[in-house]
C-alpha cells in the first residue's frame, strides 16, 4: 500500500482592506469608502471626510466561509478612540491621543465560518483625525490523500469527497 499527502502552503489573505466600504451613521450617514479623516498620517489617504469633534458607527460584514479562523487578524489605525464589536460582541477598544499609526496585529475573536458583522464606533476628539482598519487571514487548503491498497485500486480524498479509480 502507497500513502502520500499532499498539501499547499497557504499564504494570509486580506479579507478587509484598507479601503473597504463601511455603512455609517453618526456625523455623517450612508454608505463611504474608507480611510475616515481629515489629514495622512499612514497609509492610504482618506477617501471620507469626518468632521473633528464626532463620533462614527461604522458597520460592515465580511464572509470568513473557507478560513482558518485561528488566523484571522486585525489591524487599525485610530486618532482618537475605537470600540470593536464581532457578530455584536464587544472583543476590543482603545483610548488614543496623538497621530494615528497602524497598531499591532490582533487576534479577531468571536468570529465564525460564514457571514460576521464588524462594527466599530470611533470618536475624535478634536482635529485631526482619521480612522482605517484590515483584516487578514489564512485559508483553508484542502489535503490530498492518496491511498492505493493491495487490489491496485487507488482511493483519493479531497476534504469530504472520495473517488475510487
Amino acid at each position: 500500500m502507497a500513502l502520500a499527502f499532499v498539501a499547499a502552503q497557504a499564504r494570509s489573505a486580506t479579507i478587509l482592506p484598507p479601503d473597504a466600504f463601511w455603512n455609517v451613521t453618526g456625523s455623517v450617514n450612508g454608505f463611504f469608502q474608507a480611510p475616515f479623516g481629515d489629514y495622512s498620517p499612514v497609509s492610504p489617504s482618506p477617501n471620507t471626510d469626518w468632521p473633528p469633534n464626532t463620533t462614527l458607527d461604522l458597520i460592515t460584514t465580511v464572509n470568513l466561509s473557507g478560513y482558518d479562523l485561528s488566523t484571522v487578524q486585525y489591524q487599525i489605525a485610530i486618532d482618537n478612540d475605537y470600540t470593536l464589536f464581532v457578530n455584536g460582541t464587544k472583543i476590543g477598544s482603545l483610548v488614543h491621543d496623538g497621530n494615528a499609526s497602524w497598531g499591532a496585529w490582533i487576534n479577531l475573536t468571536n468570529t465564525h465560518s460564514g457571514v460576521n458583522t464588524i462594527e466599530v464606533i470611533a470618536v475624535d476628539r478634536g482635529s485631526p483625525d482619521y480612522f482605517d482598519m484590515q483584516i487578514v487571514g489564512t485559508p483553508v487548503t484542502p489535503t490530498v490523500v492518496a491511498v492505493t491498497p493491495a487490489n491496485g485500486t487507488t482511493n483519493v480524498s479531497i476534504g469530504a469527497r472520495s473517488e475510487e479509480h
